[in-house]
Formats: C-alpha cells, sequence, structure tokens
C-alpha cells in the first residue's frame, strides 16, 4: 500500500525534476554530447559521478518516502536534484525516470560464488574458487547460460512509478549496459592468482573457459535481439567506464523499433590484465572480447588499467568510439596514439580529489592535461569516488575548477 505522503513526496521531486530538465542548457549540453560522440572537437567535455558518496550526501535517514521501492526513486531523484544545484559539470537533467528491468545475469555459471569477507563494512573480499577442474567446466558447460527476465515486476514497477508522477516525467524500462568483458566474471569462478598462474601452467583450460563463456555471451545477446529484450542506450544512459551515450549515429540505418545489436553501445574491460604482456592480454583476454563487440555499433573500451602498451590493439576495434585513460596511463603516449582516432575519456585520481584537496594542483593537473591531450576529443571524468571524507564541496571545486580550465 502507497501511503498519500509517499505519493505526494515523489510527485513533488518529479515536479522539481521536470522544471530542471525543461532549463535552456539542457537542450545545449544535449546536442554538445551528440557532437562530441560524433567526433567533433568542441571543448572537454567534464563529468562526474560520486558514486558511494551519495551515500553520505544524500544519507538514507533524510529519505521521507517508507515504501521500499519508492524510496530507491525518491534516491534517484534526490540525486538529479542535487547534481544540477551543486555540480555544474556536462550531465544532462533529462525529463525521465530510467527503470531497470528486473533481471538475473546468472553471473554464477552454474557453479555458485564464494567470497572471504573482510569484516569491515564495504571493505574488500577474497576470491574462493568453484571453477577448480575439468569436472566443474563440464558442469558449467552443461548449464545453457542465459539471462532471465522477471517482466510482470518490471511492468509492475512501471506502472506504480507512472501512476505516481502522472506526465510530470516520461518512465522507461531499460537494460542497464552490454559488456563483454568476460574476464571480471572468470575471476570470480576461478580466483585472480589462478587465472595468472593458468596463462603459464594450464593454458589449454583457460582458452577452453574463455571460448565457452565468449559464446555463451554471444548467444546471450543475440537471443535478447531476437526476442526484442534490448534498449537503446543512445540518451543520457551511463556508459562504462564514465561516459554518456549521446548519439545520432545511434540506432544505425534501418531501425524499426526493434534494437539491434548494431544499435547500440558495447563495452569491455581487462582491468585484471593491467600488468599482463600485450601478447598474453591479446591471446587470452582480447581475442574473445573482439568477437563479442564486433557486434556493436559503437564501443567503449577500458577502465582503471593502465593500456600503454594496448592501444595499438585497442584501436583496431571496429567502431571503437571512447577509450578509457587512467590515472596509471601515459598521458603523452596515449595522446600521441589516440589523436582524432577515438575520444580521449581521461580518469583524473579521485584521491587526490577526496585526500589532501589542494586547488592549485588540481588546477596545474588540468592545465596539464590540456597541453597534452587538448587537440584530441577530451572528456575529463571524474569516478571511482569511494567517500567525500566530509568534504562533498570539494568535488563541487573539482568541477568548477576543471570546467574554468576547459571552457
Amino acid at each position: 500500500m502507497i501511503s498519500a505522503k509517499d505519493r505526494q513526496i515523489i510527485k513533488d521531486l518529479a515536479l522539481k525534476v521536470a522544471e530542471i530538465s525543461a532549463h535552456p542548457l539542457q537542450d545545449i549540453k544535449r546536442k554538445e554530447w551528440i557532437r562530441h560522440n560524433k567526433m567533433q572537437h568542441l571543448a572537454p567535455r567534464v563529468l562526474i559521478f560520486p558514486f558511494d558518496c551519495w551515500k553520505e550526501i544524500i544519507p538514507a535517514d533524510i529519505l521521507e518516502v517508507s515504501h521500499p521501492y519508492l524510496r530507491e526513486i525518491e534516491f534517484e531523484l534526490r540525486k538529479k536534484i542535487y547534481h544540477w544545484e551543486h555540480f555544474r559539470d556536462d550531465t544532462v537533467i533529462e525529463p525521465f525516470i530510467n527503470i531497470p528491468c528486473v533481471m538475473d545475469e546468472h553471473q554464477d555459471w552454474g557453479l555458485g560464488i564464494k567470497h572471504q569477507h573482510s569484516t569491515k563494512i564495504d571493505g574488500a573480499y577474497g576470491f574462493l574458487p568453484t571453477l577448480v577442474d575439468e569436472e566443474d567446466l563440464h558442469k558449467m558447460m552443461s548449464i545453457t547460460h542465459e539471462y532471465t527476465f522477471d517482466d510482470d515486476e518490471t511492468l509492475r514497477r512501471i506502472a506504480m512509478v507512472k501512476d505516481i508522477v502522472g506526465d510530470a516525467l516520461q518512465v522507461d524500462a531499460y537494460v542497464p549496459f552490454y559488456t563483454a568483458s568476460l574476464v571480471f566474471e572468470l575471476i570470480h569462478l576461478r580466483g585472480f592468482s589462478q587465472m595468472l598462474l593458468d596463462f603459464y601452467d594450464n593454458p589449454d583450460f583457460f582458452h577452453k573457459v574463455m571460448g565457452y563463456m565468449c559464446d555463451s555471451m554471444l548467444h546471450v545477446f543475440k537471443t535478447m535481439e531476437k526476442e526484442k529484450r534490448l534498449t537503446l542506450n543512445n540518451r543520457d544512459q551511463y556508459l562504462p567506464s564514465g561516459s554518456l551515450g549521446y548519439s545520432d549515429e545511434l540506432p544505425q540505418d534501418g531501425f524499426d523499433g526493434h534494437v539491434r545489436l548494431k544499435d547500440l553501445w558495447g563495452f569491455a574491460d581487462t582491468q585484471e590484465f593491467t600488468d599482463v604482456s600485450p601478447p598474453m592480454w591479446q591471446e587470452f583476454a582480447f581475442n574473445y572480447q573482439l568477437k563479442l563487440l564486433k557486434e556493436f555499433g559503437l564501443i567503449s573500451y577500458g577502465c582503471c588499467e593502465n593500456l600503454d602498451k594496448k592501444l595499438d590493439h585497442v584501436l583496431t576495434i571496429p567502431n571503437i568510439r571512447k577509450i578509457s585513460i587512467s590515472p596509471w596511463t601515459d598521458i603523452r603516449l596515449a595522446a600521441q596514439k589516440i589523436e582524432r582516432k577515438a575520444i580521449f575519456c581521461r580518469k583524473p585520481n579521485p584521491a587526490k580529489v577526496i585526500f589532501g584537496f589542494h586547488k592549485d594542483n588540481l588546477k596545474k593537473e588540468i592545465e596539464e592535461l590540456l597541453q597534452v591531450a587538448g587537440r584530441c576529443n577530451l572528456e575529463i571524468v571524474l569516478k571511482d569516488i569511494q567517500t567525500c571524507n566530509g568534504h562533498p564541496e570539494h568535488l563541487k571545486e573539482w568541477v568548477d575548477i576543471t570546467q574554468a580550465c576547459c571552457k
């Protein structure tokens, strides 16, 4: 049962977001994103994704809604409002409520996932492998890997929110994103250390696993396409690893409302391979990812890994459009390699913003980046922020400093 109070709170927040979304600046930024993602040379785009900081900025005890699911909607709406009022980055506040499809990706691949957890809240964890030998692999391969969707629950959530917000905001269901990484799921089954040893001790086994996972994910994507479960991500959708998907190149020609893989942004990364040699990275990961990435219309590649010695290969991906340049990547080398062939998606080190905040140092870092990579199609994205360390104002100041340097 939804109380009258809950309904009023959500409706009022929705109306506020609608008001913000109607600001003329939203359309300006929207059009600039389309031009930027089309490889037209503009001033660098600046983004901030506060991630876990939101729990400090908007703590649970200030949420007013009592209904469990509508509290999530309240949280999302309040984030949009706060973002607009405090972070003058290039985020577009759209008149939408995006509701993730209720689905299970079955990331345990039929084997289960086991971790050894830290005793600290939000602490680290270790892997307890469940893919140990050929018998486990046989079990894994005996189960058809697929995504399962709870359509009834998805439709129930959409109807609930639509009934409250009316025509104030558009309510859409979406599939969060489409990843061809593979390795992230594998290490949860095999263990990180064991995966590295496999390259030397058990390469045939590793190839057998990756081959099966790759073929299975291709089947999943093709099935979703056939069953009309794909949703466009060419609007304000978050693109891994840290960008926005605005594009008038997607969907591609011939689109009739039935979303195809070639109408979408795809993504892959290999953070776990950051210190693996380029030949081994290519053999044990990249070649499998490439088979999946070729199906998508535009590609975003990389996250927190150092791609210094792998950029030549990354640039061979068909329709590569964005490349993540992490804090550990040589920006001079990256700028020389990428030039204007793809978007240079720079990720500054968030620790420099959160701990030991110093305006002059941050400004100097941005100015050096612009000097080195200013001729590239550049975006600067602050993300992977686990805490604001009691100073959310530092996030705002970083945005203001960066925008002043760029614009």
